[in-house]
């Protein structure tokens, strides 16, 4: 019976991890954006999320080719120039990866999205960054699906989100999906 409760463990623990870049998986990913949301609440700490989407490989298996391969480990390189102490990576799944940024550097977007494509051009890789910052109190993961919903290019008011988004920006994202991402929409004139 205790090497049940060894081998469970392990299991738990080595599902935590993504193998090819050593970062947490989406699982481990997961786990810590809820301890993060009970840590920051508590703290009061400035947070952001960093969305990447490598552009050179499609699909959520990069392993199909060795060059896909070592794109993945060459971005697991390059954030790690740019994370912080406290800061946490993951590999979602394929070229996807995700950065929660605590402290200072979740107090500026633009800087932290120029430190980024610094780092991936240093590499020799290009992505799509999406980057979103947290309110205070807020749930990381809804930070965390705003940044990804950045960078995967689904229609935003810009390629940064700041903030919680409110219900009038939400109602006005609806409808641009809708009517589709080329589309005019006409608003009536205030006299």
């Amino acid at each position: 019976m205790g090497g049940m409760s060894v081998r469970s463990t392990v299991a738990h623990a080595t599902s935590l991890i993504d193998e090819l870049t050593l970062l947490a998986s989406r699982r481990g990913w997961q786990e810590e954006l809820a301890a993060a949301t009970v840590r920051l609440s508590d703290r009061g700490m400035p947070a952001a999320v960093v969305s990447i989407d490598v552009d050179e490989i499609e699909g959520p298996d990069p392993s199909a080719t060795p060059a896909a391969v070592e794109t993945v480990r060459l971005v697991a390189r390059a954030l790690a120039w740019v994370m912080g102490g406290e800061d946490f990576a993951a590999r979602l799944e394929g070229g996807r990866f995700v950065v929660l940024v605590l402290e200072a550097a979740a107090d500026d977007p633009r800087e932290l999205r120029r430190r980024v494509q610094e780092a991936l051009s240093s590499v020799g890789v290009t992505a799509s960054i999406g980057i979103s910052t947290a309110g205070p109190g807020e749930d990381l993961t809804a930070v965390s699906d705003r940044a990804q919903e950045a960078a995967h290019g689904k229609p935003r008011p810009s390629a940064e989100t700041v903030g919680p988004r409110s219900p009038l920006a939400e109602a006005a994202q609806e409808l641009l999906l809708l009517v589709g991402a080329g589309s005019t929409i006409l608003t009536p004139r205030r006299s």
